[in-house]
Order: structure tokens, then sequence, then C-alpha cells
């Protein structure tokens, strides 16, 4: 048996040789969040909603869907950990658009004739009918993928809903987290500052000037509405003069003073890469703006998620005579010319943003961040068919069915609904894409199509300690928090004007004083002890032991945009968390700290970034210095001995020596360190197993699947 040498096919990617940096995670350590977590949005099952109430209660109901006045009801809501009834609930249709659909929406609430009672943490039970996605499972991926960007968006499960004996009401419906004080408090940690709704009534919440920009002009809209601070309109009036009224060179240099750009950029990207076209983009529609009184600025929060993943009607397109083909629609100008704002203009806020090159570039690689990351097919696919599954013996029974449901759906539609259509039909309204098929297309339309990214410096949050007690002293002898970057470019890197934070969207929290310059393959600590009296490099803010978030960011003559982010759990005295090697995707608590020095093991090992088919990475650490280092794969694992006459012979391989072949060399770093980019094909995904061999020791690392 001999190595055959090939080479697969190589390529440059697309820079995802690390996970989309952090922004934030959801808030498990929030005991009303972990409350309803474990015992309401539960996946894997359908939970069963059975609601009584007077007869003509519900008539009234149905027969006045736009009414938003609460009747008395008792509920009764039942799972694999919880079976109880609730009395003195309050009902009501909900929702917008599909207040009139036949399959209308409705809303539970525990607290409205019980003043503070919450049901495992939640005040409203938003159940959404999703009455034109025939696969009823559109918003609940959309709000998935969101959460995995690091955006605030809500949970969603299923649910089985039956009013009194069900032959008026009983159906399969998606209950959406609701966007009050509760979700605030345990995403931002504070609820204090206005929330405004956003929504196309009358012009569209556009974030355009109205009349003379008074706040009353935009209270006196329908599409706006403050629900948390008494109906203040005076922020949001000042936002939209801010966003309209600036000169160019003011927006791009306050703009992250206002808001929380990247997490904007992020849901942004997701509408693009999901086609989701009823928010703020298209539809100037569905969506939150939260003043987050802890960083003083606007979060985004996006809302109502089921016109996406291919989701049209050509009866009334959005984009020329015969609907839009939004798996084929591409990146530039993709929401421009929608019904939004006035004249199909994009909206302001959007337009200007990306008139900002640094931020175009942003939204790009967050694109493509999206669509190799948690949109892939290998990452959405298995939830779809669980989901699938799951809710087969369901959907499209009961009460909403074939001529009493809305588009005439019945189970069939359902069933076919994830791989019908296989391509773009514009005739098979509303659904003109299948699920899956949408998936496919569009991120190959984007692998192959989307601009590439201009890359950022390759610098890194690299390693930390959040509870120093005997690791390393400062210059006035004291043991303070301290972290430390690492500069992977083979150049050195000016970081003057760049910034630290610890809270997500605070852009220029701690500035690297002018003339910080982190030489390549080098490192730089930063003491985190809100100290910057003791010197140029302490930054005014603390770590926090119980874990959290801290964010590098670029200048201001550079866009400030995220460079790196690095999410740490909860760490004991003097233990460290880092990357491994340093720079990689990698991380976790290290064995010991190292502070100016590189964080790679003394074994080898190999890790795998990215999906397949599209752009992966293959990282090696624990190299010698210098190696030439042997990628080896087959189609499959088995035990292969290197014979004589090859590098390292006698050693045993896992891997099938039938199809063995090179993959690549590399050379590693000074560090034992190196990366390989490449690009499989998609006959090759899940097939693919891969070791590294160290030339110089001989040394095998554990074999990875591709």
């Amino acid at each position: 048996m001999t190595i055959s040498f090939r080479i697969l096919t190589l390529a440059a990617g697309l820079g995802l040789a690390t996970p989309v940096a952090a922004q934030y995670q959801q808030p498990l350590g929030d005991t009303d969040y972990l409350d309803a977590q474990e015992n309401v949005f539960l996946e894997g099952e359908v939970t069963y909603v059975t609601v009584t109430m007077l007869p003509a209660d519900l008539q009234w109901l149905l027969n006045n869907p736009d009414t938003d006045t609460y009747f008395d009801c008792s509920v009764t809501i039942s799972n694999s950990q919880l079976n109880e009834t609730h009395d003195n609930v309050g009902i009501r249709p909900r929702g917008n658009s599909q207040r009139d659909a036949k399959k209308n929406p409705w809303k539970l609430s525990f607290n409205e004739f019980m003043p503070g009672r919450r049901f495992h943490g939640l005040k409203k039970i938003n159940l959404q009918s999703d009455s034109t996605d025939p696969s009823i499972s559109r918003s609940t991926t959309q709000f998935r993928i969101l959460r995995e960007m690091g955006v605030p968006a809500s949970r969603a499960h299923y649910v089985w809903l039956q009013i009194n004996d069900g032959s008026t009401v009983s159906g399969l419906y998606v209950h959406h987290e609701q966007v009050d004080e509760i979700f605030l408090k345990a995403w931002f940690g504070n609820d204090d500052g206005r929330l405004y709704k956003c929504r196309f009534k009358d012009e569209g919440a556009n974030l355009t000037v109205q009349g003379t920009g008074a706040p009353s002009e935009y209270a006196a809209l329908e599409d706006y509405e403050e629900q948390n601070a008494g109906g203040d309109f005076i922020l949001l009036a000042e936002f939209i003069d801010f966003i309209n009224n600036t000169n160019d060179a003011t927006f791009s240099a306050e703009v992250s003073n206002w808001l929380n750009v990247d997490g904007f950029l992020r849901a942004q990207a997701t509408d693009i890469v999901t086609g989701q076209w009823d928010g703020m983009w298209i539809g100037g529609n569905n969506y939150y703006l939260y003043e987050n009184t802890d960083t003083g600025r606007m979060e985004y929060i996006p809302w109502d998620l089921d016109h996406s993943f291919g989701m049209d009607y050509f009866f009334f397109p959005i984009f020329g005579a015969f609907g839009t083909n939004f798996a084929t629609k591409a990146y530039h100008n993709w929401g421009n010319g929608g019904f939004g704002v006035p004249g199909n203009a994009p909206p302001p806020l959007i337009d200007r943003l990306l008139d900002i090159p640094e931020q175009d570039n942003a939204m790009l690689h967050y694109s493509h961040v999206v669509s190799q990351g948690p949109f892939h097919s290998s990452q959405t696919f298995p939830h779809i068919d669980a989901g699938k599954a799951l809710l087969s013996p369901l959907a499209f029974t009961g009460a909403f069915s074939g001529s009493s449901m809305d588009n005439g759906y019945d189970n069939g539609d359902f069933q076919a609904a994830f791989d019908s259509p296989g391509g773009y039909s514009a005739f098979s309204n509303p659904a003109t894409w299948g699920l899956k098929p949408f998936i496919d297309r569009r991120q190959r339309f984007i692998l192959e199509d989307f601009p590439q990214v201009i890359p950022t410096p390759r610098v890194y949050i690299n390693e930390l300690v959040a509870d120093n007690e005997t690791t390393l002293a400062d210059e006035a002898g004291e043991f303070d928090d301290w972290l430390e970057l690492y500069n992977d470019e083979d150049f050195d890197v000016d970081l003057s004007g760049w910034s630290l934070s610890d809270k997500p969207g605070e852009v220029g929290a701690w500035e690297f004083p002018a003339g910080t310059v982190l030489p390549a393959k080098s490192y730089l600590l930063v003491w985190c002890d809100d100290d910057g009296l003791q010197g140029p490099l302490h930054a005014n803010f603390r770590l926090s032991d119980n874990g959290e978030t801290v964010h590098l960011w670029s200048s201001a003559a550079t866009g400030q945009v995220m460079i790196n982010a690095m999410v740490f759990p909860g760490l004991a005295n003097d233990e460290s968390y880092g990357r491994i090697p340093d720079g990689s995707p990698k991380e976790a608590i290290l064995p010991m700290a190292t502070p100016m020095a590189s964080n790679n093991g003394t074994s080898l090992e190999l890790l795998a970034a990215g999906n397949c088919p599209g752009p992966q990475s293959l990282h090696i650490s624990g190299a010698a210095p210098g190696a030439a280092v042997y990628l080896l794969a087959s189609w499959g694992s088995g035990s292969f001995t290197i014979p004589a006459g090859y590098p390292c012979a006698g050693s045993v391989l896992d891997l099938a020596g039938g199809t063995l072949r090179l993959l690549a060399t590399v050379n590693a770093d000074v560090n034992g360190a190196a990366i390989l980019n490449l690009t499989l094909p998609a006959g090759a995904c899940q097939q693919i197993s891969v070791q590294a061999l160290d030339a110089s020791s001989c040394a095998i690392s554990p074999r990875v699947s591709i």
C-alpha cells in the first residue's frame, strides 16, 4: 500500500477561519428567562393549551378581530414539565395584517386581571398563526438563526391551541416570546429605557422625518408605539433627526453613539441571507427599538419573521411584475425598492450606514457568516427535519384545514412544503420555494456571487484572567484582571484609536492610546482594573468572574467595526481562559495562565472550522516550530501503517488506507501553529476524515471529520 499524492480543491476561502465574533449571548443566567427556558420553550415537543371562555365572548372576539380588549378565560397548559390551570387570564386577538385571517393569532395575558402575575417568568403568550407558511417552520428557524448570530431575538416553540370544544378554534400555533420588560431585563440587564414598537400602519416605520419632526408627530402615527415609558417619543424624534439631518462626517463619527450598529448589521445581514422581506429594509415593519440605558444606545430587536426563506406573493410583487426570487437576490441594494419608504427608497438609516465602506464591508462579512454558519444546510436541516417529524400529525388539522384554512392549506401541503417547489415558482402562491431547496440555492448563490469581504486585521482577544490573585502583578504591584491581545498577522498593527469594551455595541468605551502598535505575531497585555492613573494600558472596566463578553473595535477612522470578541464563562481564582492555539476559534479554560506567551499545547491538535460544502479551515497547533505538517485525508476511518520509504514510517494513522490522500503540506510557525483554508466538493461532505502528521516529531493528531 502506498500513499498517493493528490491535492484536493483548495481556495482562499472567505476569511472564515474563526466563527462569528460574539455579541449578546442567550441570557440563561436570568432567573425568569431560565424558568421559561426549562418549562415553556421546550424543543422536541408540542405544548397543549386549552382555553375555556364564554362562547358569546369568543364569538364577539372572532367578529371583532381588530379589538385590543381582553376577555376573561381559564387556561390549562400541559407539556412534559407542566400541567397547570390558571383562571382570570386575559385573551384577545393580536397581530397586524393577520387579524383578518381565517386562522387569526391570539394573545394570552396572565397579568391583565391579576397585576404582577407571571407564568414561569412570562406575562404574556403570543400565539402566532403563521397562516401563510405551509411549513409552519420559517419563523422559528429565523429566530434561532438570529439568536445564534448574537442578536437579541425571541424564543419560539409550538403550541396546539384549543378554545372551548375546538369546533371554532383548534390548531397548531407558534408561541413567540413577548418583547417586554422581562425580555429587556434578561438580554440587556436593564428595563427602564424607552421601547418603541415599529410597524407598517400609516407611512411605515422607516425612520424618515415626519412633518416638522416633533415628538408629537411620531406619537400621532400608528407606525410607532412607545410601550415602556409612558409614551415618551422625544428620544425617537431625536434619533430620526440625527439619521436624516446630520452631515456625512458627523453621521459616520457619531452613529455608533446612537445605535448598537454591530447588532443592527447582524440582524439586517440575516434578513439578506434568509430573504426576510417584512422587516425594516423592505417593509418598514416588524421591529423594536430599545433604549439600552446601560450603554445609552438604541438596540434593534426583530419581530414577526415568517415572510422569509423564499416566501413571496406574485400578486403583490415586491420587485418586478412577477414577484421576487430571493434565493438569487444580489447583495448590493438587496432591500432597495421596497414598499416601506415613500418613493421606494431605502430606509435612511440603512442607506447611510452602507455609504460607510467599513460598515458595508461588515454587513457583507456577516452575510457570509450567516450563510456559512447558522443558515447553512448542515445547521438548519437537522432542526427542520426534527420539526417536520414533530408536527406531521398535527399540521393543518383541527379547525384549520382545507377550505377552513387560509390559502386552502391542509396537511398534504405541510408535508410537501419542505422540499417543494424545488425551484423558484412565482405562481406557487404564497410560498414560492420549498424550505430546504431555498436554503441550498441561497447558500450556493451567496458563496458564488456575493462580493468577497475585505479582511480586517487578524487581531484577537487571546487570553484573559477575570479573578487575578497571583498570576501577574501590574506596575503598582497589584493583582488586577487582565486580557491579552495577539496579532496573527505578518505585519505590525497600529491600535491607535481602537477600543475595548465589556458591553455589546459600546464602541469607544476605552481607547488604546495613540501610538500603540502591536508587532506581528506578538502579544499585548491590557489591565482591566478601571484605574487609568496606573498606566496607559489600564482599561476603564473590570472583568466579571461570573463570565461576560469583551469586545475589540477598530478606530473611528476605520468605521468602528467589531474586530474580535470573546465570551468567557465563570472563572475561579487565577483561572485563565483563552484560544488554543493562539488566534484559534477554539476557546477553553487553559491549564495555566500564559500572559504574553503562547497558549499552544504540547500535543499535536487539529481543529476543523466552517461547514461543508463551502469554505472551511483546518487549524493545527502543538507542532514543532517551523515543522512541515502533512494533512492526510481518507474516505472514512481505519488503521493504516505508514510504510517504509515515507516520512514517519511505522506510524499508525486512524484513516482508511485504500483512499488515503495527501491533502496538503503546511509549515508551522514559531508557535507550532498553522492554518489551511480549503473548499471541498459537496460529495465529500461528512465523508472525509483528516489527521495531521508532524514530519519533525512524527506526532499524529486525533482524527477529525469534515
